[in-house]
């Protein structure tokens, strides 16, 4: 079987002759990868947790569409009519159940596109699951293709994230966090390409608290080497590298993201608490380790109803 293990036990800043003591340390950590099992032992953690991971399940229905939102829809739809339903969900959540899982996070993409009848239907199933669902938006959720197209994503994103709010259970569908025996998952939206200051600030207050801390998005971050879909603080991504907004029926990306993504990823990268990120988007499982930090992307639930599961454990 593959296995890769990463360790991570150093200063925050220089710590070479001549240079100041730093008055942070980052939180030392041991991240082991098996297949789509992750083993992670850190500083802070009180006792052992195991958290499932899903993310793009892709679910739909055209049930109660009419035209010119039948239309919107279809493409996604069409590609989906084979795809598993509501019914893989179920199983995953009771799985998670019967095997004693602490949290079920859902990383977007849930759905294809948020017709009524869709979010109410993923919304039973999380409500059944005998293991608390956090959610956080993907691209898909809160988009109907051909809706706007001459208007921003990220006004569209604004205006239909509320759609999805029975989701949340109350949480803020922009940025929320979660506590499982002292380790921090701050979930984000970073589903429209644009980190706002308020979701900023946000972060910097839930990584003062000193807790360890994943940070648990839809889009992945940018790690050197990898393409546009790692899209959060990409250099690269923009106007100019935007090659599906055609097919996608929507708003042509602007020149480059706002300044508010790369800041958060250098936050990420540079703030001792925050030891590593949970995305998805790509389809496709992988691992990237930079700067001391980690990045796990989720296979895509629908292809083979496949998850992550992270099994957590004091250092």
């Amino acid at each position: 079987m593959d296995r890769r293990k990463f360790g991570f036990s150093i200063l925050a800043s220089g710590v070479l002759a001549g240079c100041s003591i730093p008055k942070a340390r980052s939180k030392k950590y041991s991240l082991s990868v098996t297949g789509e099992n992750l083993f992670l032992a850190c500083e802070g953690v009180e006792k052992p947790s195991k958290i499932m991971v899903i993310g793009d399940a892709h679910i739909s229905y055209d049930k109660g569409l009419e035209e010119p939102y039948l239309g919107y829809a279809a493409r996604m739809h069409n590609a989906s009519k084979k795809r598993p339903k509501k019914e893989a969900l179920a199983a995953a959540l009771n799985r998670a159940g019967k095997e004693k899982y602490d949290l079920v996070l859902i990383l977007g993409d849930l759905i294809n596109f948020p017709s009524e009848y869709n979010i109410k239907t993923v919304c039973e199933c999380m409500k059944a699951s005998p293991v608390p669902c956090r959610y956080i938006s993907g691209n898909h959720d809160w988009h109907f293709e051909g809706i706007g197209p001459e208007t921003p994503q990220v006004e569209i994103h604004n205006k239909w994230i509320e759609k999805l709010s029975p989701l949340y259970f109350g949480r803020n569908p922009y940025c929320y966090s979660e506590v499982v025996n002292g380790l921090k998952f701050i979930l984000l939206d970073d589903s429209a390409n644009s980190i706002s200051r308020e979701q900023l600030d946000f972060v910097r207050r839930e990584l003062d608290e000193g807790l360890p801390s994943i940070f648990c998005v839809h889009i992945p971050f940018y790690f050197e080497g990898r393409g546009l879909g790692f899209a959060c603080g990409n250099p690269n991504w923009g106007e100019k590298t935007d090659r599906v907004y055609k097919i996608e029926r929507r708003h042509k990306n602007p020149p480059k993201q706002p300044d508010g993504n790369f800041e958060l990823r250098n936050l990420l990268m540079e703030n001792p608490n925050a030891i590593g990120v949970l995305a998805g988007h790509t389809h496709r499982k992988t691992e990237d380790y930079s700067g001391g930090k980690f990045q796990v992307v989720t296979p895509a639930f629908f292809q083979k109803q496949q998850f992550l599961t992270l099994n957590v454990v004091p250092v």
